[in-house]
């Protein structure tokens, strides 16, 4: 909580920073009193006195006096250094406050000091308006990925590693149509991880076994360990996910589930982004028919993500994935999905096709009956 925010929710920050400001009052207010009371020299303190009360008929003594005027300096200067000692003391005081980090990786979008700090407030992380006068003096904040020993960390090194840390990144690749399964195989291999441990964090932590994966190309710190990395991914794409279910006032999240279903199979059968809602239309009019999707890609999934499959495969495959057998959707979705995939399975196009079939050049054609579908079949 800012000392700028509604007086009405005051924050232990409000508190501190008021003690502060009290204290160093109360010091100042004091001293200068008891100089003007109990000072030994009664003509100082009466001249003093004189001088506050009725500035006017004292201009004579002033400028007669130096002595006086020399030694009200000496106290206003001894004054400024106590009061410089006691902000000294509030401002290392308040640097040495533990702050809370959700994760011992952050990463710091570019923008001004301003939208960084509420970007971070956004992160749950306890920074306020007034650090960003402490950050103009440690320098400028730095984009980028920042690397924590711990999830605790005191304020003046938080603010401190914002500007001067940074830490060496290397670039990965989650593939839209790859499962999550070959998408950590092909990370552990790169970063010379455990793919048992990125998959298994994965799978105890993730909303759903496939599908909640975005696919993206990221830099990610080069120490990453298994657990940081998966967190990483999750938070990433979970923010994806949650603007999604905003912008589309999606309430519950078996319905937006079967959204990802419909996404990863459009990723599967859509090479060209243009007839990804085409195919999405065809995806939902078959099943609001009631008709079987009898879609290859919906078996490959797993460690079958990329294999070509044959009419033999369809046949042999029993499992709640086979569309040829079964009416539906698969159980969950089969792959890593892209943000336009998720566009076009929330707003397929307004056509009635119920049939495609490809062409050579990567397209497809597309058809209302299966009459015209057999004809486009025989003509390729």
């Amino acid at each position: 909580m800012s000392i700028f925010s509604n007086t009405s929710n005051i924050s232990s920050l409000d508190f501190f920073l008021a003690f502060g400001f009290i204290f160093n009052s109360s010091i100042l207010s004091t001293n200068f009193l008891s100089y003007l009371i109990y000072n030994p020299d009664k003509e100082v303190s009466n001249e003093l006195k004189l001088l506050i009360l009725n500035p006017v008929l004292t201009d004579k003594t002033r400028a007669n006096n130096k002595e006086i005027i020399i030694k009200t300096l000496i106290f206003i200067i001894e004054n400024i250094f106590k009061i410089t000692f006691c902000v000294s003391f509030i401002i290392i005081l308040y640097l040495s406050l533990p702050i809370k980090l959700n994760s011992t990786i952050l990463e710091i979008p570019r923008g001004s000091t301003k939208s960084i700090i509420s970007h971070l407030q956004q992160k749950k992380i306890d920074i306020y308006k007034i650090d960003k006068f402490i950050l103009r003096f440690f320098g400028h904040i730095q984009a980028g990925f920042i690397s924590f020993e711990n999830t605790t960390i005191s304020r003046g090194d938080f603010l401190y590693k914002l500007t001067h840390a940074k830490s060496a990144t290397r670039q990965i690749s989650l593939l839209p149509s790859d499962s999550t399964y070959i998408a950590l195989e092909k990370i552990a291999t790169e970063l010379n991880l455990s793919f048992d441990k990125l998959h298994n964090y994965y799978l105890n932590n993730a909303p759903l076994q496939e599908g909640w994966l975005i696919a993206q190309t990221h830099n990610i710190p080069m120490n990453l360990n298994e657990k940081q990395l998966v967190n990483y991914l999750l938070d990433y794409s979970s923010n994806i996910h949650d603007k999604f279910l905003k912008d589309n006032q999606i309430n519950k999240f078996d319905k937006y589930s079967k959204i990802l279903t419909i996404a990863s199979i459009i990723e599967k059968e859509a090479v060209l982004k243009k007839e990804q809602p085409i195919i999405s239309a065809v995806i939902h009019n078959r099943l609001k028919k009631g008709m079987k999707l009898q879609m290859d890609s919906t078996i490959n999934t797993g460690k079958n993500t990329n294999r070509y499959v044959r009419a033999k495969d369809l046949r042999e495959d029993n499992s709640e994935f086979n569309t040829y057998k079964r009416v539906g959707l698969p159980p969950y979705p089969i792959s890593i999905v892209s943000q336009d995939a998720i566009k076009a399975a929330i707003n397929p196009a307004d056509v009635s096709y119920l049939y495609f079939v490809s062409n050579d050049n990567k397209s497809h054609k597309f058809s209302n009956t299966y009459k015209e579908h057999l004809s486009k079949i025989n003509k390729r």
